[in-house]
């Protein structure tokens, strides 16, 4: 039983019993109760077992060995950018990221070479494995997925690596390749990091680039996340939503309107406060408090308004 069957049936919370429950796509949220979930935390709180849920639910479990995988490749990649200068250079000098930053977050590096996959099928991952995990392509021969790339792990708040990103160092198309799966629609960079902060604070910062969350937490904004270069979707409401009860939006100059109160209509269905701040043209967060002062970028935000 999925949420959207949950609302046609009873249009009441299933864990409080009120009726003003609020059901929106694949989640629901309960103003009376604060409680809310996917289809699987709904059809659990009716009565389902963990196994019916997720069958009912549709909802694809990625596998302990691909979870083992990521958190492998993750691992490997990291002591390829120990090894890097050229990487370390991109991170340091050209986008003013320190050393220990990149640390915090797991920064990596796939130099294409062969060697990590070599690695990890010596460690006795399989292909299909790998493959699953989108860390290699093609049948027969394969081929390394990441190739002369910086790997931002995406990481759930727990600390699962739930993917991998890779950004060019030479910004050749397409600049950023992903690992495969549904992960990027239910992900916020940075959260496992950001989670102590936004639960202190009761308020979350959501920008759109990963070098955004590096830079602010860096400058001592330690509550930004971001959506993964995603519209913000409904799962990733709800995870904001364990944490944060105020959401400020900080994005890009040249992001429509329309995608901002888009954003702002999944927050507020979500039980979320929802606000915006302008960013002066062509400059991003990152470049904001890097170039300028962190005091700089507190200061759009306080000028932030709610969004209709």
């Amino acid at each position: 039983m999925v949420a959207a069957e949950l609302a046609v049936r009873a249009k009441t919370c299933p864990r409080c019993g009120r009726d003003r429950v609020r059901f929106l796509r694949d989640t629901w949220y309960c103003p009376e109760c604060r409680n809310g979930g996917g289809p699987v935390q709904a059809a659990l709180l009716a009565g389902k077992s963990l196994a019916q849920a997720i069958e009912g639910a549709g909802v694809s479990i990625p596998s302990r060995a691909v979870l083992l995988a990521l958190r492998a490749a993750r691992n490997e990649y990291r002591r390829e950018l120990a090894g890097s200068s050229r990487a370390q250079d991109y991170i340091r000098q050209s986008r003013g990221i320190l050393p220990e930053t990149a640390a915090m977050f797991g920064l990596g590096f796939a130099p294409g070479n062969g060697l990590v996959i070599s690695r990890l099928l010596r460690r006795g991952f399989t292909l299909e494995v790998l493959r699953t995990a989108g860390l290699v392509s093609g049948n027969g021969m394969y081929r390394e997925h990441m190739w002369d790339r910086l790997v931002f792990p995406v990481e759930s708040p727990s600390g699962l690596v739930m993917g991998l990103a890779g950004r060019s160092l030479t910004d050749a198309e397409p600049k950023y390749l992903n690992t495969h799966g549904g992960w990027r629609s239910q992900a916020l960079f940075g959260i496992r990091q950001a989670a102590p902060y936004i639960a202190e604070r009761r308020e979350a910062w959501v920008v759109e680039g990963y070098f955004d969350v590096l830079a602010l937490h860096q400058a001592g904004i330690r509550w930004a996340v971001s959506c993964c270069g995603t519209a913000l979707t409904y799962q990733q409401a709800a995870v904001l939503r364990r944490y944060a009860r105020k959401v400020l939006l900080l994005f890009d100059a040249d992001v429509k309107r329309e995608a901002v109160e888009r954003a702002a209509s999944v927050l507020r269905d979500a039980g979320l406060e929802a606000r915006a701040a302008t960013l002066p043209d062509g400059r991003d967060p990152d470049q904001i408090v890097l170039e300028e002062s962190p005091e700089a970028l507190m200061d759009i935000a306080a000028l932030a308004e709610a969004v209709p």
